[in-house]
């Protein structure tokens, strides 16, 4: 009701977080469509999450039939009104070619803007494009100071990337044990390998001591989180 009167009082903020409600169903009926009437009206009152969201919408005909060219100017305005998911999703349209010229360098400009605003996953897709060198040149220790980055900010992928880093030694110095701790971030934010690679050393005690109950622990999080390996390796293990 709160986020619902301040929208109706013209607060941009209002409108998007009420959007995030629409979409979510919290406090809410679940209702796509009022979320894409409520973030325009966020979006025309400039408002930058607003933007982004209704962009994502566009996208993916979430609410609203797909539209790609209202996609792009949704997901450029969300930017340039400095919301860090927003740069990221549009540097996502030019690494993919996506209804929009494909573009490696823009992509990395966007990427770096994101992550400037701390939005985790521009600062991994960052990463990504400076550990394959694509659009920058090649650095693996800068692609690790993103990861990092990325993972604070609660990008899972930041935190598993990071992990296998300093697991094998690239861009950082090779360290078990900031390894496991990468990777029990990753696995605490939802993501299936980071969990099963930390089984994986709580099994073999690399990094950590050696724990079969915390390596099952971790395997069967990570089957539940649909890692076929995390099944296999929990059920190895069990016997």
């Amino acid at each position: 009701a709160f986020y619902r009167k301040g929208c109706g009082l013209n607060d941009s903020l209002g409108c998007a977080n009420l959007g995030l409600l629409y979409l979510k169903g919290k406090g809410v009926k679940q209702d796509y469509s009022k979320a894409a009437e409520v973030t325009q009206k966020g979006c025309d009152l400039d408002n930058g999450l607003s933007c982004s969201i209704l962009g994502s919408m566009y996208q993916n005909g979430i609410g609203v039939k797909p539209d790609k060219l209202k996609a792009v100017e949704s997901l450029q305005k969300g930017c340039y009104l400095n919301d860090g998911r927003g740069c990221s999703d549009f540097g996502f349209m030019h690494l993919n070619g996506t209804s929009i010229k494909q573009d490696d360098f823009k992509a990395v400009e966007f990427f770096q803007k994101g992550c400037n605003l701390n939005d985790g996953l521009g600062c991994s897709n960052l990463a990504v494009m400076y550990n394959n060198g694509t659009g920058i040149e090649r650095d693996d220790s800068k692609a690790a100071a993103f990861f990092k980055k990325g993972c604070y900010l609660d990008d899972d992928l930041g935190c598993f990337n990071l992990g296998l880093m300093q697991e094998e030694g690239k861009g950082v110095k090779q360290d078990n044990l900031k390894a496991a701790k990468f990777y029990q971030r990753g696995c605490g934010l939802g993501n299936a390998p980071s969990c099963s690679n930390l089984g994986f050393m709580y099994e073999n005690g690399k990094g950590v001591k050696k724990h079969t109950i915390k390596a099952l622990k971790y395997y069967e999080k990570a089957c539940s989180l649909k890692s076929t390996k995390g099944c296999q390796n929990y059920d190895k293990l069990k016997k």
